[in-house]
């Protein structure tokens, strides 16, 4: 279990007030947000606004350099002059830059990081951006990364193949990957939007795509949980010949371990022999042995008295 320390909040915080054309907005993706806490003290991680899914919007103060509005400033300046955190964030949308995004028809691609934030949180930014799109149904986001925000609608299937293009070459370049998971604009807000259900024929693509950044994130995650004495698994990912990507991980009996979210595990022993399973199969036969962590991305971590 990852525990985040708690200490009094610092004494050189950044004051006065900032005036409202320092303020930046900076978007935020929950894998991030989830390797900071497991590496800091709670009060030094960023003050972020949830927009919906896994995506987090914070705001920087740019002065003679930029800093990030933490937890403890922001309790601060709640504190010190009963200023609240939603009204930075609007200060900052209202400096934020409109109609940077290109524009293809149906779909669009924002790559102004603070425009894109801007779209997300503040409803005159939203309305403006969708009302310069020719797009069919509701409008879907995607923040692949902080630069590459992609607006389309809920009923474009070239929107889509576009998103999926985009997300592969960003992928496959290893870029910091905020989200590979949609939302969609209903009701005045964010909420999770189900392409794979909406669009079967790019399912496989879809399912493809969300496994190759779930590694990436893996990855970025592992040097942060290294501890000694236990074994941070790492996620490989299979190529199946019909173009299906699966992914796997390997446990050794008698290791601790902290265990990736897999389709399968590889279960091996000391004489070189190998099991493979689905993760929910050995998660059953591991029973109270594995236990979910609160990391983000997920990791179970496994008792080496584990019998599996």
């Amino acid at each position: 279990m990852i525990r985040i320390r708690r200490r009094p909040a610092p004494a050189s915080l950044p004051w006065p007030l900032p005036r409202w054309n320092t303020l930046h907005l900076r978007l935020y993706g929950a894998a991030d947000l989830g390797m900071r806490a497991s590496s800091g003290d709670a009060d030094d991680l960023p003050r972020t606004k949830h927009v919906g899914g896994e995506l987090f919007v914070g705001v920087d103060v740019l002065g003679d350099r930029r800093t990030t509005v933490t937890q403890a400033q922001d309790r601060a300046w709640y504190e010190q002059s009963d200023v609240r955190f939603p009204a930075l964030t609007r200060d900052a949308a209202w400096r934020a830059p409109y109609g940077a995004e290109e524009r293809h028809g149906g779909h669009c691609e924002i790559s102004d990081e603070e425009q894109a934030a801007a779209f997300l949180v503040n409803r005159d930014h939203t309305a403006r951006v969708i009302a310069r799109l020719d797009k069919r149904g509701d409008t879907v986001v995607i923040a692949l990364t902080a630069t590459c925000v992609i607006a389309t609608g809920s009923d474009d299937e070239d929107g889509m193949r576009f998103i999926l293009d985009r997300a592969r070459q960003l992928v496959d370049a290893g870029a910091d990957i905020l989200s590979v998971h949609p939302l969609v604009w209903r009701n005045g807000q964010w909420l999770p939007f189900d392409w794979r259900g909406g669009f079967p024929r790019l399912a496989a693509r879809i399912d493809a795509v969300v496994r190759r950044a779930g590694a990436l994130h893996y990855a970025a995650q592992g040097p942060a949980l290294a501890r000694r004495g236990i074994v941070v698994a790492e996620v490989e990912l299979v190529e199946h010949a019909d173009g299906a990507v699966t992914t796997r991980a390997v446990w050794r009996r008698g290791t601790r371990a902290l265990l990736p979210v897999v389709d399968e595990i590889v279960v091996e022993d000391t004489r070189g022999s190998a099991a493979v399973m689905p993760m929910a199969e050995f998660l059953e036969r591991a029973g109270s042995e594995a236990t979910r962590t609160d990391a983000a991305p997920t990791r179970y971590a496994v008792a080496r008295s584990a019998s599996v």
